[in-house]
């Protein structure tokens, strides 16, 4: 399954911006700021070991806090520099392995 994303970025300006997200999930469209604000605005990942079952291929995860929902990512690129013109979007991959919540007491589970 490949789906892209796109939508704008806030970061050293306004700037439009695409990714291409694969490996099964597909953010919701609540989620893509968060998408978004890892993949271009340097937000870290978060640390598998705060989550439980979070599959082994993940180098982390993305935490959407508005809608408590968890994306395990196993890799992701950004090109904060495309050829072409000025106005060109940046463009950006990424694979997301699973997804997961956060539920009574702040357990982060897949």
């Amino acid at each position: 399954m490949s789906q892209t994303i796109v939508g704008t970025v806030f970061h050293n300006g306004i700037k439009d911006c695409s990714v291409e997200v694969t490996g099964g999930y597909a953010p919701s469209k609540t989620s893509n700021t968060a998408v978004f604000e890892t993949v271009f605005g340097g937000k870290a990942l978060h640390q598998t070991s705060k989550a439980k079952g979070t599959p082994k291929a993940s180098i982390g995860y993305i935490h959407d806090y508005a809608s408590n929902t968890l994306y395990a990512v196993q890799s992701m690129t950004a090109d904060t520099t495309p050829a072409g013109t000025a106005a060109a979007p940046w463009t950006g991959t990424i694979v997301i392995l699973a997804m997961g919540s956060v539920g009574k007491n702040n357990m982060h589970k897949f």
